[in-house]
């Protein structure tokens, strides 16, 4: 049941097959197949009803009280952004958080972000955004990798060398992995030596790269 679901919604962009799937992954998800709970709130959200979207929430809702890692990020990330729903900034980190902390690493950059947000408004946790984005750089995660490195480079008041040269791999590593944002900013570690060597020559092909890539 799930698996026919499945099928069908990789082939959504014909409408029958996408009618086919939201219907058996409902029927998988009303015999408590999470994954089929997630899919299927997937599925409704795609649509431009917006019954359909709001009856999407409810089951991503499911999903994520289910234990559906994915769901608990898309549906902690729906509240912190108000999509289809009104902005729950409590509730919503509550979930993101949850799904940072079994592994998800969109999870973790977007904790971290929304804990600097708002924390801004009081007194900033850097401990705790400096660790959720060291584990989504950890991880790998280019996104992640960018925004740990920017981290340590802006809270590096004492200029410590080896803090720099993390900080520096890091954004190095994000923009070899195609970051735009990291690409713009290792050409300026490059033009300008923070952390390494001056190279005016790698910085201006990295500036070029960025431009390719659509950085402005």
């Amino acid at each position: 049941m799930y698996q026919y679901a499945l099928h069908c919604f990789r082939f959504k962009h014909k409408p029958i097959s996408l009618n086919e799937a939201k219907r058996f992954f409902k029927k998988a998800s009303d015999k408590g197949h999470v994954e089929a709970m997630f899919k299927y709130a997937l599925s409704l959200l795609e649509s431009d009803v917006k019954s359909e979207r709001k009856k999407g929430v409810k089951f991503m809702k499911y999903a994520a009280i289910s234990g559906n890692v994915n769901a608990m990020f898309n549906y902690g990330f729906n509240l912190l952004k108000g999509i289809d729903v009104p902005i729950d900034e409590e509730e919503g980190m509550f979930f993101v958080k949850e799904a940072a902390d079994k592994g998800n690493t969109f999870a973790m950059s977007i904790y971290a972000i929304s804990l600097k947000n708002l924390n801004n408004k009081n007194t900033e946790n850097k401990d705790e955004v400096k660790k959720y984005l060291k584990m989504a750089a950890d991880k790998g995660d280019p996104n992640g990798l960018e925004l740990y490195g920017k981290f340590l480079l802006n809270n590096n008041y004492d200029k410590d060398p080896s803090i720099n040269l993390e900080a520096v791999d890091c954004i190095k590593k994000a923009s070899f992995a195609g970051n735009i944002d990291a690409i713009s900013t290792y050409s300026n570690i490059l033009l300008n030596g923070i952390g390494v060597p001056p190279d005016k020559s790698r910085a201006i092909l990295f500036y070029n790269l960025g431009i390719n890539k659509g950085s402005t």
